[in-house]
């Protein structure tokens, strides 16, 4: 079995006055020291001029003390202690910085005599999270120009070595400049003799410095601090491992650090750098570490060979993210979940492989002229690279199958579901498996791993297979969302969760270690889509461009321009590979002579066997439509043959069609051709169950057409009672037969409820009064609207409507509708100035009636058409004029009864902002208040009764309608304000008033 962990990368500044970290997962070594005196030597042990050696393994720490393996010096641990779980099993250190988790240090620097004239210090570690200032071990101040003492620690993902002497008074930071990897051991060293100071990583020496030649100056205070940097005024907690630490009286030599690694290292589990054995760039990032970086030359200047271009531009697996996040003051929000922005490319040899997501395929290229020479189906979009292991092409796909297939043509040789059970929802628009695979699929020898699925809370798992049988080996559980590339370091499977930041590959390369110099880190700024190595070159992608720079100094040596933001890149045979959200891919190389254009094939429609074939067909299809009058949503078509009938029914309407096949042979020559008619993707055809059951949830399809010929099979009966299942209630059509057509409309289910109001319904009851909720829930659907153009969830707006299977969604000064039972959105309206923040302190502005949607506006509501969104009219607040305008407050529909409340322009509120939710967030919001109630007919607009509230305001949340009548609270208050508090409320006379809804007051 693997391990999968999850890798959070974060960065930290320096914070705060004693801010110091201990307690759970972060735990602080503070050294006591026994009085002695330097000179005596008494306490030395194995090794010459050792005056301390700490192991913090499970096996040597007893509870919170760890007695020294060499001298008299004892460490004690502050807060509860945890360790590795695998070997070292070494102390675990997570960082915290919070004051509550304070060290108390019992020894000073007046109690011990430190090393002066000359040092070393040694450290087994591993850093599991980067952030501004680290330590490790040592004893230091530096608090603005009083630099004292020494520190062996890191900053950023640098290790250094710091040492402040007598003839500067400042400490000299000496820097490794390659950045170390997070979650990795490392054997990490420094020394100074006096006159040359050194860093060592890994038993190697990375820098030296000549700057500090004299004895080390201390503060008259301080402390030996381990896992820590730690001064007066400063504590940052190390958030990772220690395995051992050690300190000398001198400069261990050259010779002596190397021995001391080579001894040591076979104890920490990938401490020695793998470098991948890797050709061309058979996975994306080019190998299981995702180094990016290849050895190849490239010789620039690169030139144009060919461009590629796809049917159809990626559809990326989800919409965009929200404008902006008021909550943390993020006006500008990036996307996060990238993966499948590009169709990545890999490339091995003389071939170039790729993932569509828009046609459900995977294509192979011919390396020297970019034409097609296979492509494989999926039953639903493949969204990230292949990876090619030997003579095997492997992937996964949102229809939840691993497939491998043979690199020379494509041919299927196994597939593998991890889930006995095929269950199928729709997801963005697109029919997938509930448990879709949206890993990458990572080989190791013969053996492959992915993860499938995609909410926790419906299970996510990982599993590892044979590569040669697909045969399952192992399998668990993951409790994150899986999705994108998966990663091997230090001997473990990282998961990613598909939040990486956009533009934070490069970031990541640097953290990780993978040799990218200080220069050439600029190159994100104009280049954050994809960056990528050569031998001695750095590959960067932007918006409309690709560009090399040096590795020595970052200076630019090549550029090129490319349609689109080039997310994707990859170099192999001396060539190079660019890959644009535009659906392009590019192939530069240095002998190139005349670019070609590879175009799809011109789409001319569906190829029909005869006209009359196709004028019959196209009958057909009209008929279906013009019949079930169904032309949006998803279709079902049982026994879809050669395709036609899918192609016309979407053709002629919006519908996204699903075919079911038995026969092998005619799924693939369906699926081909209405590839090449250009509209596969939006067309799918499905593999039939041999137990003729349906792999959809229930309640799915808009449209279902059963095609077959023959009636009178137990496989026609077997399918028709799934048909009944999959049908959309509330107006789902089913058609049968095939000459003369019988249409089933399914009417509403029994017992469902609705949820028309803000609270539920007109009496606030809060309940929907559904009979068939319960028990174990799955999901049936997910996607659309986004949060793009929704409110801040922190402005707190009214919940989503339902009502008649058709869910209305307010948005930000728009309204959503979507089918409640598949998530198909119906249509989308802008209606300005309608939003609402704060709603619980005042009362909704949308409500759903028979076929309506009714929205407050200003001083009107809108009537919508609840099928179309088409505005049917507009009603105005009754005695609203120009010396006294009112816009329209309270909202409910009660039989034919439309009630609102007129209140001041100014009382609602629509304002968003960082402040407005403090006022929400700490429940300082005022009552919103209207000064009138009224009746009108839903159908005409005309009113009925109005009841003022003379002198006082009617709290808009107290209203409520039930049992023909109405209840609120009305307050009198000589101020006339519209936003009295709720504790001014409590505190001037109130009435609560019944109103009858047909007539006056009672």
């Amino acid at each position: 079995m693997f391990r999968v962990c999850k890798l959070l990368l974060v960065g930290s500044k320096k914070v705060g006055r004693f801010q110091m970290a201990a307690a759970r997962l972060s735990v602080t070594l503070t050294i006591l020291v026994i009085l002695t005196t330097l000179g005596q030597n008494k306490f030395l042990q194995a090794e010459e001029g050792l005056l301390g050696r700490w192991s913090f393994r499970a096996d040597t720490v007893d509870g919170t003390t760890v007695k020294a393996t060499a001298g008299k010096l004892g460490a004690t641990i502050h807060g509860t202690v945890s360790f590795e779980p695998g070997e070292p099993r070494a102390l675990r250190l997570s960082g915290s910085d919070k004051p509550r988790n304070s060290v108390s240090v019992d020894t000073s620097i007046d109690e011990f005599r430190f090393p002066e004239r000359a040092i070393t210090v040694e450290g087994w570690v591993k850093i599991d999270r980067a952030r501004e200032w680290g330590g490790i071990a040592g004893v230091i101040q530096d608090n603005g120009s009083y630099e004292r003492g020494w520190l062996l620690g890191y900053r950023g993902s640098a290790f250094f070595f710091a040492v402040a002497t007598e003839k500067t008074s400042r400490l000299t930071y000496l820097t490794n400049r390659n950045p170390f990897e997070l979650g990795h051991w490392y054997h990490v060293l420094g020394t100074y003799d006096g006159d040359v100071q050194k860093l060592y990583v890994d038993g190697r020496l990375a820098a030296q410095s000549t700057v500090q030649q004299d004895d080390i100056t201390y503060a008259e205070q301080g402390s030996l601090t381990i896992g820590a940097y730690h001064d007066d005024n400063e504590f940052y907690g190390m958030s990772g491992a220690i395995e051992e630490i050690s300190l000398w009286d001198h400069a261990l030599t050259d010779r002596e650090i190397a021995a001391r690694f080579e001894t040591r290292k076979s104890q920490f589990p990938g401490i020695v750098p793998v470098h991948p054995r890797v050709n061309d760039w058979p996975t994306y990032a080019r190998d299981n570490q995702r180094t990016g970086i290849s050895q190849q030359e490239l010789n620039f200047p690169l030139r144009l060979k060919w461009i590629h271009r796809a049917r159809h531009a990626p559809q990326p697996a989800w919409p965009e993210p929200a404008r902006q996040d008021f909550w943390h003051k993020k006006p500008k929000l990036k996307a996060r979940v990238t993966y499948d922005r590009a169709y990545h490319v890999v490339a091995v040899k003389d071939r170039v492989y790729f993932a569509s997501s828009s046609d459900d395929q995977v294509y192979c290229l011919d390396a020297d002229s970019g034409r097609i020479a296979w492509t494989v189906f999926t039953e639903a979009p493949v969204r990230l690279a292949p990876t090619v292991a030997g003579d095997r092409v492997l992937f996964g796909s949102d229809d939840g199958f691993v497939y491998c297939v043979g690199a020379a043509d494509g041919n299927l040789l196994w597939r593998y579901r991890l889930i006995p059970i095929d269950r199928r929802i729709p997801g963005n628009n697109r029919i997938i498996s509930v448990r879709p695979v949206r890993s990458s699929i990572l080989v190791e020898g013969n053996i492959a791993y992915f993860c499938a699925g995609l909410f926790p809370s419906q299970g996510v798992y990982q599993a590892a297979v044979d590569v040669t049988t697909g045969e399952k080996l192992a399998s668990g559980p993951v409790n994150v969302s899986a999705q994108g590339y998966l990663v091997r370091r230090s001997g473990r499977l990282y998961v990613p969760t598909g939040r990486d930041p956009a533009g934070a590959f490069v970031s990541q390369l640097a953290r990780r270690g993978k040799g990218i110099s200080r220069e050439v880190r600029r190159i994100p700024e104009e280049f954050p889509y994809a960056f990528i190595g050569a031998a001695k070159t750095r590959l960067g992608g932007g918006d409309g461009k690709v560009a090399a720079f040096q590795t020595t100094d970052g200076s630019e040596v090549w550029s090129a321009e490319v349609e689109g933001k080039a997310y994707s890149m990859a170099i192999s045979q001396g060539c190079l590979y660019v890959s644009t959200d535009k659906g392009l891919v590019y192939c530069f190389d240095h002998q190139a002579e005349e670019v070609a254009h590879i175009e799809p094939t011109p789409s001319n429609g569906f190829r029909y066997s005869s006209p009359r074939k196709q004028r019959e067909t196209i009958e057909t299809a009209k008929r279906i439509l013009e019949r079930s009058g169904v032309t949006r949503g998803y279709c079902l078509i049982i026994g879809s043959a050669d395709g036609a009938l899918a192609y016309e029914l979407a053709r002629h309407s919006d519908l996204q069609v699903i075919g079911v096949e038995f026969d092998q042979d005619q799924i693939e020559q369906s699926r081909r051709a209405l590839n090449e008619a250009g509209i596969y993707g939006r067309v799918s055809i499905h593999q039939g169950l041999p137990d003729d059951t349906l792999p959809y949830t229930d309640y799915l399809f808009n449209l279902i057409v059963d095609y077959r010929t023959r009636q009178d099979s137990e496989q026609y009966k077997v399918l028709s009672n799934e048909i009944k299942r999959v049908l959309r209630p509330h107006g789902g059509v089913a058609v049968f037969g095939h000459e003369e057509l019988k249409i089933h409309r399914r009417g509403p289910l029994p017992g469902i409820g609705e949820w028309t109001h803000m609270y539920a319904d007109a009496a606030n009851t809060v309940c929907s009064s559904d009979e068939r909720v319960g028990g174990r829930m799955a999901l049936q659907w997910f996607g659309r609207p986004g949060p793009e153009g929704m409110l801040d969830r922190h402005h707190r707006t009214i919940a989503p409507l339902t009502k008649d299977g058709r869910l209305f969604i307010p948005g930000n000064n728009q309204v959503t509708a979507a089918d409640a039972y598949n998530g198909i959105v119906l249509w989308n309206v802008a209606i300005p100035k309608s939003r609402r923040v704060g709603v619980f302190r005042d009362c909704s502005y949308m409500v759903a009636g028979k076929d309506t949607l009714y929205v407050a506006v200003e001083g009107t509501c809108w009537v919508l058409d609840a099928k179309t969104g088409k505005r049917q009219k507009t009603i105005t607040v009754p005695n609203s004029n120009a010396d006294a305008p009112r816009h329209w407050g309270y909202l409910a529909n009660v039989d034919d009864l439309l009630i609102g409340t007129a209140a001041k322009p100014e009382a609602s509120r629509r304002d968003q902002g960082a402040e407005v939710i403090d006022d929400t967030y700490y429940d300082s919001r005022e009552l919103v208040c209207s000064d009138s109630i009224f009746s009108l007919n839903q159908d005409t607009g005309e009113p009925i009764w109005t009841y003022p509230a003379d002198t006082g305001l009617i709290i808009n949340p107290t209203i409520t309608v039930g049992g023909g009548l109405i209840f609120l609270l009305r307050v009198q208050t000589p101020t006339h304000c519209n936003r009295p508090t709720a504790a001014h409320s409590r505190r001037i006379c109130s009435r609560m008033v019944p109103i009858r809804t047909k007539a006056a007051l009672v």
